[in-house]
């Protein structure tokens, strides 16, 4: 998965659309985001006029929960490397855990899934690039983070140094 593979799914977007089978939102009663699972397992993240730089990170939380549990569920035959494949499942799981999923493969909870979300906004609040060569990245987006919420206790996700390492290897 590319970054510009998940950009190409985003759409500015002011009302559902009917294809959805299931939307994933941050704030029901005045949503700024939120992400549709459509029918072909496909997905949309959808933004409101409300939106900030943080909700397509919240959003893209949402959205790396439910990739890892479509790569995870893929067929034996169709796994090339499974080194890394073993690797996504190992961190899926811990990562599963610190949400406060129990079946990591199942239908997630509102709370595991909004903290899984808060988890990637605190994992960009942090700015701590993986590689030298997001450094820049990282920095821009820690300071839109920290002008939105001021401090990391505001997003109640404290990160694990295991949650921190699949975030990392997810980048």
């Amino acid at each position: 998965i590319k970054i510009i593979d998940l950009l190409e799914n985003v759409k500015r977007k002011g009302t559902r659309l009917p294809t959805n089978l299931t939307s994933l939102y941050q704030d029901s009663n005045n949503p700024r985001g939120w992400l549709d699972v459509l029918a072909d397992d496909g997905f949309r993240i959808n933004l409101t006029e409300a939106a900030d730089p943080s909700t397509f990170i919240h959003e893209g939380g949402h959205l790396f929960v439910e990739l890892s549990k479509q790569v995870l569920a893929t067929s034996p035959d169709k796994i090339v490397d499974w080194g890394t494949f073993s690797q996504l499942n190992d961190d899926f799981q811990a990562f599963a855990k610190w949400a406060g999923q129990d079946d990591p493969y199942g239908q997630w909870s509102t709370e595991a899934h909004e903290k899984a979300a808060r988890g990637l906004e605190t994992y960009f609040m942090e700015g701590k690039a993986p590689v030298p060569g997001l450094r820049r990245i990282f920095e821009q987006i820690k300071s839109w983070m920290v002008d939105i919420y001021r401090s990391l206790r505001n997003l109640d996700a404290p990160l694990t140094p295991e949650v921190r390492d699949f975030f990392d290897r997810l980048m």
